[in-house]
């Protein structure tokens, strides 16, 4: 790598300062150091400035790990290990816990449609739905000896307000999109509750939960769309 270095400021939240720190001090580096590790392929060393994959820890110096991949260069993929990793949504606490699988473990489980995962945040497992049994089949079909990721993507959710008929909420995705969901009387009665078929802004706040979750499924369901009516199966 080339040895011209740019200063660059950021702003950490204090725990994960003082993570990034103490990391350092057990690497012997410097925290620029570290923090440089994390975007550069624990095969090839490159930075990675495209997409990436998580792989199995491998050893880059002396108590130093990476565990970053090129995901479109073959060599870098392959050399992630035969375990197939994957981030979903935790349907009891909304965290989103990484899963990890060997590769042919995780094919007999979907030959038996056994598939089940957890959740280390609140400690609890749930069975795979239909359309995380359709994820992990076609992270395995297409990764069939690496390390896959898939990261769900989460919106940041503003105020209520009120619609020509029921509301909707604009959200800012973790991807960069911004999209508008309505939620019609229908959903507001019929699947929330909600004894007024017109917008209830205090009602909507008591719900925002259910209706964030909600939102992350639909643009799921309806990828690409920057508006989206919510629909009861987005609720399950």
């Amino acid at each position: 790598m080339p040895d011209d270095k740019v200063k660059v400021s950021m702003f950490l939240a204090a725990p994960i300062a003082q993570a990034v720190k103490i990391r350092a001090a057990r690497e012997g580096t410097g925290v620029s150091e570290t923090i440089g590790h994390m975007f550069q392929c624990a095969h090839c060393r490159e930075p990675i400035t495209d997409e990436f994959i998580v792989g199995r820890p491998t050893t880059i110096a002396p108590n130093q790990h990476a565990v970053f991949f090129h995901k479109n260069r073959k060599e870098c993929a392959e050399a992630g290990g035969p375990e197939v990793r994957f981030f979903l949504e935790c349907p009891h606490c909304n965290a989103i816990p990484q899963q990890a699988f060997d590769k042919r473990t995780l094919r007999g489980l979907l030959d038996r449609q056994c598939l089940e995962f957890y959740c280390i945040t609140c400690d609890q497992q749930w069975k795979a739905s239909a359309d995380e049994l359709k994820t992990a089949a076609a992270l395995l079909e297409k990764h069939p000896a690496s390390v896959a990721l898939v990261l769900e993507t989460k919106f940041q959710l503003e105020e209520f307000h009120p619609g020509t008929t029921g509301c909707f909420i604009w959200g800012d995705a973790s991807t960069g999109e911004r999209v508008r969901f309505d939620i019609p009387p229908s959903i507001l009665v019929e699947t929330l509750g909600s004894k007024k078929a017109f917008a209830d802004m205090a009602f909507c706040e008591r719900k925002r939960r259910e209706i964030s979750i909600a939102c992350q499924r639909a643009f799921r369901r309806q990828p690409g769309k920057r508006r989206i009516t919510l629909e009861e199966i987005d609720f399950r």
